[in-house]
């Protein structure tokens, strides 16, 4: 096994040698201290997912302006391999490379715990780009729940916000045309929502393509989808877990009544011939195809997952389509919710202690936060791509539509939005530019959506007894609940949920949910909640 872990360190750091090649390791000279400067500073700069595709920087117009502005050059690459698997080979090698954009999680926690990262408050204090940590650049609620617990900043946050705008999304869609056919029935409750499946699996319906069309299908491919369903009955679930203001504790979701009526009301639904059973086995890519196949009436998901369903769809029957509906009320007299929102990030840039010029690094950061780098990002060049209306930033509207035809190629060739590493959603032209269908199916989501903010900054350390039970419950809960929605007597599943909840009670839930509830309440008290 040794041997093993051996060969596979030595071939991810030649993998990793060979990615940058002519790059950053090859000893790019920095600028003064010492030196002269023969050209820009050349950084190494992975971006941890290997579904990135890498631009050149400074072949197109955005990245050759950032190169002019800041002297640096970041030598891009996506990981070689598993992304995951990378970064725990790396860290102990010592071999990772200058700059990341990396998850937030076990990690990455890992890495600050190693002293691999340097921290980018001092190193803003020490060159003094103080925008950074003063509240100008990050809002300070987001700056400090971003904050490690020696106090110390590691990560530029990415696409974070001041209200959560663009990180909600979860909805209940209709299918116009079917809706309108059925005379639009009022579906302010799940009771209602259920009495209109009936009356959609009664009509028969076909799929545009001839198949059967189920009623009803909802983002099984999203862990933590089944916590959203069950928030239409008045609960705050994420993650498998929510947070109880009685008592300020945060408690698995088994502990809230609301997943009981959710699983019944499922269980039912999929007895009764509403639910799609091949819901309950759909992966990150198979929810997709299904979508394509245009065979359901009434889905419940991110909204966005069926805008490419939405395109094909419209081309056949313009009034044939997808959008937002109100979130339907599960329990009389309680809010309900459906989607959560958070105004933090789940990722960021950092700058590791292997980075040979962190002068340059910082610098860097500070450009890309600052508003000329961030609608330097969003909007690429002034009088090409964009322009600025009473000095709100604008896309030209043929931009606009090349953007959205070509999302990738046009970020080569144009740069709009070609890095999106440090995002801050101010910027974001989704604000004020996006089709009026997409803008009204987005605040229809954001009405219904809770703030997740403190709950998404709890990470549990993956080698303490309480990370491996979280591990554990990550990888069964979804299978647990998906067992008993598939008890057609709903009067059992009351009991079910008990007897699973006695399980992990067995395994030590409550010490995972004290572990919880400290980071919550330490959170919470970092950013003034």
């Amino acid at each position: 096994m040794m041997k093993t872990r051996v060969i596979i360190g030595v071939l991810v750091v030649l993998a990793l040698g060979s990615v940058f090649a002519g790059g950053g390791r090859q000893g790019a000279a920095a600028p003064g201290r010492g030196g002269t400067t023969t050209g820009p500073v050349e950084i190494e700069f992975v971006y941890m997912s290997t579904g990135w595709r890498a631009p050149k920087f400074g072949e197109d117009p955005v990245t050759a302006r950032m190169m002019e502005r800041t002297g640096v050059k970041l030598n891009l690459a996506a990981p070689p391999g598993d992304a995951a698997q990378l970064l725990v080979v790396w860290l102990a090698s010592g071999d990772y490379p200058e700059m990341m954009h990396m998850s937030i999680g076990p990690t990455f926690n890992s890495y600050i715990t190693a002293g691999a990262l340097l921290p980018i408050n001092k190193l803003a204090d020490q060159y003094g780009y103080k925008d950074i940590t003063n509240g100008n650049y990050i809002y300070p609620d987001v700056y400090n729940a971003h904050k490690s617990e020696d106090g110390n900043l590691y990560l530029a946050p990415n696409w974070f916000s001041e209200d959560g705008f663009g990180s909600v999304g979860q909805s209940m869609n209709l299918r116009n045309d079917i809706y309108n056919q059925l005379g639009k029935p009022a579906l302010d409750t799940m009771d209602q929502v259920y009495s209109y499946l009936l009356r959609v699996r009664d009509a028969n319906l076909r799929s545009p393509f001839g198949a059967k069309l189920w009623p009803l299908a909802f983002g099984f491919h999203d862990n933590n989808y089944l916590g959203y369903m069950a928030n239409l009955w008045g609960a705050q679930i994420y993650k498998y877990y929510y947070f109880d203001p009685a008592d300020r504790k945060v408690k698995l979701m088994l502990r809230n009544g609301a997943t009981v009526k959710m699983l019944q009301w499922l269980s039912r639904a999929l007895k009764d011939g509403l639910l799609d059973p091949d819901t309950l086995t759909w992966d990150g890519s198979t929810y997709s195809e299904a979508y394509n196949q245009h065979r359901h009436a009434v889905i419940f998901d991110w909204f966005w997952n069926l805008w490419t369903p939405n395109s094909a769809m419209s081309q056949k029957d313009p009034n044939m389509y997808f959008y937002s509906a109100p979130a339907p009320q599960g329990t009389p007299g309680v809010k309900q919710y459906h989607g959560r929102y958070t105004k933090l990030a789940d990722q960021g840039t950092v700058i590791t202690k292997n980075c040979k010029n962190p002068e340059a690094a910082i610098k860097f950061i500070d450009f890309f936060l600052s508003p000329e780098g961030e609608i330097l990002d969003f909007y690429g060049i002034e009088g090409k791509t964009m322009y600025f209306d009473n000095g709100q930033p604008m896309l030209y509207p043929e931009a606009y539509e090349a953007k959205l035809a070509d999302w990738e190629g046009y970020a080569f060739t144009h740069g709009v939005r070609v890095l999106d590493i440090m995002m801050n959603q101010k910027y974001n032209w989704e604000r004020t530019q996006e089709s009026p269908d997409r803008r009204q199916n987005r605040a229809t989501a954001h009405q219904y959506a809770f703030d997740a903010s403190v709950q998404n900054t709890i990470v549990i350390d993956p080698l303490s007894n309480e990370g491996i039970l979280a591990a554990e419950l990550d990888a069964n809960m979804k299978a647990q609940l998906t067992k008993i929605i598939m008890e057609p007597d709903q009067a059992k599943i009351p009991g079910l949920v008990q007897d699973l909840l006695r399980q992990w009670e067995q395994k030590g839930i409550a010490r995972l949910e004290a572990e919880w509830t400290k980071q919550y309440n330490a959170s919470a008290a970092r950013m003034g909640y």
